[in-house]
């Protein structure tokens, strides 16, 4: 009985850490000063498929040098809705560059792995539609964005072979921050097909 319960735990141990598949971040944001409840400045790092259990960040390392912060216990509260973990930061300010080497492990098991990461992900908005109505020799095109971080325009091109694309204008009014905002361009080039 005894050698059947040792299996037993041994093999449950075994599943408990091979279910914590290591998942790095696509994208990293982070706070300097104050903000998200960190006095010390805040990191956000975004999942595209938020992790089982959180990881907790051992050493980051910019440029080969590793920072002397130190990061807080993970916040997942956000990562279903947000898809992003945070952290507060102690410490040395996080200096301001590209890309980060992130090392990560899990709590209550051996697990330990690295990630590079780069800083602002691939696109600051996230849209909820995008429709194009085609009118004789001209194209609407208007779209809804739900939230949008630093956006400052939007460069609508056009392409007649999907494989080059020609700038045909833009749109200025792109916003800071907020969530759900209409937009709208009309295409009256007479290139049309």
């Amino acid at each position: 009985m005894k050698n059947f319960t040792f299996t037993v735990v041994l093999l449950l141990t075994c599943l408990s850490n091979f279910a914590q598949t290591p998942v790095c971040p696509s994208y990293f944001r982070r706070n300097n000063g104050s903000g998200g409840g960190c006095s010390g400045g805040q990191l956000k790092v975004y999942f595209t498929n938020c992790p089982a259990i959180s990881p907790v960040i051992d050493s980051v390392y910019v440029n080969g040098l590793k920072l002397s912060a130190t990061f807080g216990l993970p916040d997942a509260s956000k990562c279903a809705s947000n898809g992003y973990i945070s952290y507060c930061i102690s410490g040395n300010i996080a200096p301001t560059t590209s890309a980060w080497q992130i090392y990560f492990s899990f709590p209550g098991t051996n697990i330990s792995y690295g990630c590079n990461v780069v800083e602002g992900g691939t696109l600051p908005v996230k849209y909820l539609s995008f429709d194009a109505v085609v009118n004789d020799k001209s194209v609407l095109l208007k779209w809804l964005t739900t939230q949008e971080v630093n956006n400052s325009h939007f460069e609508v091109e056009r392409s007649f072979d999907m494989n080059t694309y020609n700038s045909v204008g833009l749109v200025l009014d792109g916003f800071v921050s907020g969530a759900n905002k209409s937009y709208q361009y009309k295409d009256n080039s007479n290139e049309l097909q």
